[in-house]
């Protein structure tokens, strides 16, 4: 390319950048109460609990997650973009070598919660920013963390690092479970959190087993396994972030288990009763927003292949945990939707009814499977293809279902009556 011609593109590529830089930063941000400097690394390490320097060496990393510098937070926004009209010789130069693909310098950076902190060579990654350029050399050091630290991290969310600190400190959950599992956007989640864990769910363990429970481990293991993926699992099947915007996965379990809680006995209540409930109140507050998310829950529902379907039921019901010899039907579509509802919403009122409180998934699966299923699904699978033995499994079970499980007839009677 001609020098005069790919000066022009790196002289009108900087007054864009800086044009960009001093609008994020400017009177209208501040009005705004944000700060949209680029987050140094002192704002960080200061308000968590770090452990040693370990020297990675020299290796690419990714430019989107470079989200800070260690002391030049003033001349760059959040973004990368400069702020300073005297940056311009030098950054127009680093843009014309990477354009140019003439500049391998490694950049050095430290790394903490898988971001990276800038020591040298802050001029490159805001060219490369601007460039689209997706990887840049670096030498790394890592300052670890027992955590991530929370996507989109810049000065104006450090209230959500400090809360997930706390959260940590107080439970040491993320020494049990990685901190990938937990979606927050909103800092008051992981207090709310706290308290589902080491309040709620202790008292329910406690009434369950009888006992406290051995270890950490095993309270938190047992939490995840029965409440908390089921419903995330939900929360993303149903798109209920439709319902919520701003919010992610884990804020709007917390506030699911918020409802649940608000009632005078939370054990007489099903899961699948609060989720019903909880859905139902937030829809009725965006009509609007419950239009889309009934669209993109039903059409997720549509378009679930045979294979998602069985790969969900299993997931939820545990069964071959709880029944290791289990024989299931064929995968065909709609079929282990049919089973799901037939467990989840047909089987768990039915039993909560006799039992007079909220059944547990384990028992709930073994009268399943013990009152209907096993016997039901050998007959079905007497039929010749597996479409018909789905099917002839559907047809019965909506006609004798509710009678087998109550008890009123059993299983070979209903057959012999069919």
């Amino acid at each position: 390319m001609d020098n005069s011609i790919a000066a022009e593109r790196a002289s009108a590529a900087f007054d864009r950048a800086v044009r960009r830089g001093r609008s994020d930063t400017g009177l209208a941000a501040r009005l705004r109460r944000q700060d949209n400097r680029l987050l140094l690394l002192s704002q960080v390490a200061s308000r968590v609990q770090t452990g040693s320097e370990t020297y990675l060496g020299p290796r690419e990393i990714p430019v989107a997650r470079i989200i800070g510098s260690e002391d030049r937070g003033d001349d760059f926004s959040r973004s990368f973009y400069p702020r300073r009209r005297w940056m311009r010789t030098r950054w127009q130069t680093v843009y014309r070598l990477l354009q140019a693909q003439e500049l391998n310098e490694a950049i050095r950076v430290m790394e903490i919660g898988g971001y990276y902190f800038v020591r040298d060579g802050h001029h490159r990654v805001s060219a490369a920013r601007s460039l689209g350029v997706e990887f840049l050399p670096a030498v790394v050091t890592r300052l670890s963390l027992d955590y991530q630290l929370p996507c989109s991290l810049d000065r104006n969310r450090l209230a959500l690092l400090c809360a997930k600190e706390r959260f940590h400190r107080r439970t040491g959950v993320f020494h049990v479970l990685p901190d990938s599992r937990f979606s927050v956007a909103c800092p008051e989640t992981w207090e709310l959190l706290e308290r589902e864990i080491t309040d709620y769910n202790l008292s329910y363990f406690r009434r369950h087993f009888g006992r406290d429970p051995y270890s950490l481990d095993e309270q938190i293991e047992y939490w995840y396994e029965n409440l908390y993926r089921n419903s995330i699992s939900y929360i993303q099947r149903n798109s209920l972030s439709y319902l919520f915007p701003g919010m992610y996965d884990t804020d709007i379990f917390v506030r699911m288990i918020q409802l649940w809680n608000s009632y005078e006995n939370p054990d007489g209540i099903w899961l699948g009763e609060v989720y019903t409930k909880f859905i139902s109140r937030y829809r009725r507050r965006n009509l609007l927003r419950s239009g889309l998310q009934m669209v993109r829950s039903r059409w997720g529902h549509t378009f679930m292949s045979s294979e998602d379907e069985y790969r969900m039921f299993l997931q939820i019901s545990r069964v071959p945990e709880f029944i290791p010899d289990f024989e299931p039907l064929p995968q065909e579509a709609g079929c282990y939707m049919f089973l799901y509802r037939q467990l989840i919403s047909t089987a768990a009122l039915l039993l909560k009814r006799e039992l007079d409180r909220a059944p547990y998934m384990q028992e709930l699966v073994l009268a399943w499977h013990e009152r209907f299923y096993r016997e039901a699904a050998a007959a079905a699978r007497r039929q010749t293809s597996a479409r018909a033995k789905v099917s002839w499994y559907k047809r019965f079970s909506r006609r004798w279902f509710c009678r087998v499980f109550h008890g009123s007839v059993t299983v070979q009677q209903a057959l012999d009556g069919s």
